[in-house]
C-alpha cells in the first residue's frame, strides 16, 4: 500500500462514513492472502480503540476507490491475524491488551 493510502473511509449499513487509518497490511503466505488492519483516524494513545481488520487485494485496491475490503470468516485466519498484531505491537515495544471478536479487534492502550 502506498504512503498516500495511510486514511481510507469506510461507509457502514446506514451509508455513514467513517475514517480510518492503516495501522499495517501483511500477506500470509499459509493462507494465500493479504490482510489490512485499520484503527479510527484521529484516535489518541491513551484512548480505546476497535480496529478492524479484513482480507484485501493490494492490486485491485491500488487500482480502484471502493470495494476491495473482505470479512475475515474464518477462526484459524482471526488467530493468526491476532498473533501478528500482538507480534506488531510487542516488536515496537508498546504494551497492549488484544481481543479479537468477530468483526474486528478492541485494543486497549496500557
Amino acid at each position: 500500500m502506498d504512503e498516500e493510502q495511510d486514511i481510507i473511509t469506510l461507509v457502514d449499513d446506514n451509508g455513514d462514513e467513517q475514517l480510518f487509518e492503516v495501522l499495517f497490511t501483511f500477506k500470509s503466505e499459509d493462507f494465500g492472502k493479504s490482510y489490512i488492519v485499520l484503527y479510527p483516524a484521529g484516535a489518541g494513545e491513551d484512548e480505546e480503540v476497535e480496529m478492524l481488520a479484513y482480507i484485501f487485494d493490494p492490486e485491485e485496491t491500488a487500482a480502484s476507490t471502493e470495494g476491495g475490503l473482505t470479512p475475515i470468516e474464518d477462526d484459524a485466519e482471526w488467530s493468526m491475524v491476532e498473533e501478528r498484531l500482538n507480534n506488531s505491537w510487542m516488536s515496537k515495544k508498546t504494551n497492549v491488551l488484544v481481543q479479537l471478536m468477530t468483526g474486528d479487534a478492541s485494543v486497549i492502550f496500557c
